[in-house]
């Protein structure tokens, strides 16, 4: 659940309960895969992406009330 973006890491040292060094880095949180696939057609196709998504949502609808009928 870490936000997409550049972060600052920071490492604590101690040995016996006592403060030796810190040392800091950046960290670099990016998506990847699916997700990245997914987040660059909402962002370049967004009225496209919102049909799908709206299509998506009636059609598991759809199938939910077929799947869990009680007749």
């Amino acid at each position: 659940n870490v936000p997409v973006g550049t972060h600052k890491a920071r490492a604590f040292l101690f040995r016996n309960g006592l403060f030796i060094k810190e040392t800091s880095t950046q960290l670099a949180i990016v998506k990847s895969g699916f997700e990245q696939t997914i987040f660059r057609f909402a962002s370049d196709h967004g009225f496209g992406y919102g049909l799908f998504a709206i299509g998506l949502a009636m059609f598991t609808g759809w199938l939910g009330r077929i799947i869990f009928r009680k007749d």
